[in-house]
């Protein structure tokens, strides 16, 4: 299927009060070959409680054109780096069986707009299948309300893709992309589950890319039994 656009999409206070979330912008990245558009809500660093206004913004190029070359920003224009204190942006990664929501449950109980609040330009990947993730297969009416734009959901597909998907894919290709967007030369991560496994192995791949990580609830191995055991409950 031919992949739509990359599409950004400017969050009103009216979109954010529907959606529940306290993301200033979403973005839908089509990945190549893969029928999926991910999602990438982003909180945009603030100072004093007030967004910066003068904070440099990159506009996207084309969408991911190869998935072999990892990490690859080439594909996107580049923002100027200003960031507060210079700091990285943070990518953070949902468990499975969850979403955005993880991050950012309600005003005052969201780790992704205390770090916003405190100048980190912060960003929720929901990959293939999670979310506000898009499938191509899907009428642009069921990506998002017609008359409002506000994004829907769609009916989640867990389980439909493995971990090596997610991890060779979609998030090299996510944070490739706020890499080029913030202008930064690297990132930190926070994951939660299997979203902090997936933060782990990303840096161990990457190590001259992620800054740091943060594991939630989450494992930095599994032994031969229980990975089986997990194979077994998912057949």
């Amino acid at each position: 299927a031919e992949p739509p656009p990359l599409t950004v999409t400017e969050l009103t206070r009216e979109m954010r009060r529907e959606i529940e979330l306290g993301a200033d912008e979403a973005h839908f990245l089509p990945l190549e070959d893969s029928g999926w558009s991910i999602a990438l809500l982003r909180y945009r660093p603030k100072e004093g409680g007030a967004m910066w206004a003068s904070q440099s913004r990159a506009v996207p190029a084309v969408s991911v054109t190869s998935m072999d070359a990892a990490w690859d920003d080439s594909d996107f224009y580049h923002a100027t780096p200003r960031r507060h204190r210079d700091q990285p942006p943070v990518m953070m990664v949902p468990g499975c069986a969850s979403n955005a929501y993880t991050f950012d449950v309600a005003e005052g109980y969201s780790l992704a707009r205390h770090l916003a609040d405190r100048g980190h330009d912060t960003w929720i990947v929901e990959s293939r299948g999670v979310g506000f993730s898009r499938p191509w297969s899907a009428k642009p009416s069921e990506w998002a309300d017609p008359k409002t734009m506000v994004p829907r959901q769609h009916m989640p597909t867990w389980g439909d893709y493995d971990f090596d998907t997610y991890l060779r894919e979609d998030l090299p290709c996510a944070a490739g992309y706020i890499a080029a967007v913030t202008g930064s030369t690297k990132i930190s991560a926070i994951g939660h589950s299997m979203g902090g496994m997936l933060a782990l192995s990303c840096a161990a791949n990457f190590p001259e890319r992620v800054r740091r990580v943060l594991a939630i609830a989450t494992t930095a191995r599994h032994s031969a039994k229980n990975i089986a055991f997990h194979e077994v409950g998912r057949q």
